[in-house]
């Protein structure tokens, strides 16, 4: 008798297993081979306030692989893992403003690490995440001729997540202002660089001065 490596596949290994072993040589070897995978990354169009990256997983003849873990970066950062499923398909949800607005070329990667099974890969797709709506609007005040201007407020709707924007409002007029209407301007600041991420609308309000009321009395 003499040793005899074989090299075989898993289903052609269980088959064997299965089969009569007495025709085979008694020292033969069986080395388990890993079938190759490939990771596929579609390209996805995502909006800020909420980016979801998915990936398949498939063998070389294009057979879902489940079960398995892939790893999702976006631009070189960790963005997180997920499972694939019975389709071969494995989705992650990233918290919302995790990825900033723009346009990332190949910047999706996904890897899977391989196993017992099957081997490593990694795949790369296109990401577009589009900027969230934002609007600042003052809110409208009024007061009579000669009083101070009251406070002047508003409101923002559409930040994301933990973003923030400084929000200031300012008028031109003044006590000694005539009767009439004047703007209320919202005035902005983004210490934090987050406006990028958006399409924000300003919207003006309206502060109204008017004559004070006297009411006189015929005696």
């Amino acid at each position: 008798a003499e040793w005899v490596t074989r090299t075989v596949s898993l289903d052609v290994l269980n088959n064997l297993i299965c089969a009569d072993v007495d025709s085979l040589s008694p020292f033969a070897v069986f080395e388990r081979t890993q079938a190759a995978s490939v990771v596929t990354v579609p390209p996805a169009s995502q909006p800020y306030s909420g980016v979801v990256l998915s990936a398949g997983l498939v063998t070389a003849n294009g057979d879902p692989v489940p079960g398995r873990t892939l790893q999702f970066a976006v631009n070189g950062t960790a963005v997180g893992s997920a499972t694939t499923g019975s389709a071969g398909t494995a989705t992650l949800a990233l918290a919302p403003g995790q990825v900033p607005a723009g346009l990332y070329s190949s910047g999706v990667e996904v890897s899977f690490d391989g196993d017992a099974e099957f081997s490593a890969s990694t795949g790369v797709g296109d990401l577009s995440v589009a900027r969230a709506p934002l609007v600042i609007r003052a809110s409208d005040a009024s007061r009579v001729l000669g009083a101070p201007n009251p406070p002047l407020t508003g409101t923002v709707q559409g930040l994301i997540g933990g973003d923030t924007v400084g929000v200031g409002y300012t008028t031109p007029a003044t006590p000694a202002s005539a009767a009439g209407t004047y703007p209320i301007v919202p005035v902005v600041t983004d210490s934090a660089g987050r406006l990028a991420n958006y399409d924000t609308q300003v919207i003006n309000g309206t502060l109204t001065v008017t004559y004070d009321v006297c009411v006189l009395f015929d005696q």
